[in-house]
């Protein structure tokens, strides 16, 4: 019982630690960097392709390897150029976006779409950083070690 209270007590923490890292770092992206948030979309986006099999899995134009995996997926250059230009237009200039099995046709996001889905899905991601600390090392010792250690 108190193994139990403890670990829900380091998920409380990690969740409340992360969302103060979202907060404090989503408002530091820019339309085409966002790499302050980047270590949590990773964790995310392992914990989509791992667990979910990708289905809202949030891909990037500016990475080579989601733009090769939507083209093998069946999107085309076209697609992904018009939703680009697009989304260029909208003013929503980000470089990410959702393509797949719940999103037929590339879907770009803003930065406000990516923040809620990240504070969403906060305990996938709280969790997955504890099943795999040593992949997620430098978000482990920011939300988890560093804090046990204070107390």
């Amino acid at each position: 019982m108190i193994m139990k209270k403890e670990i829900k007590n380091i998920m409380e923490l990690v969740k409340e630690n992360l969302i103060e890292h979202i907060n404090h770092t989503i408002h530091k992206c820019t339309p085409n960097d966002c790499m302050p948030i980047m270590d949590i979309l990773k964790v995310y986006n392992d914990y989509q392709e791992n667990e979910k099999d990708g289905i809202d899995y949030i891909f990037n134009m500016n990475n080579n390897e989601d733009l090769i995996c939507i083209i093998k997926g069946g999107c085309t250059a076209y697609e992904i150029g018009m939703a680009f230009i697009s989304n260029t237009n909208k003013r929503n200039n980000t470089s990410f976006f959702f393509y797949g099995i719940n999103h037929p046709k590339i879907e770009m996001l803003n930065l406000l779409e990516i923040y809620n889905i990240l504070i969403l899905y906060r305990e996938e991601i709280a969790m997955y950083i504890l099943k795999y600390p040593n992949r997620y090392m430098g978000l482990y010792n920011k939300f988890i070690a560093n804090h046990l250690y204070e107390e």
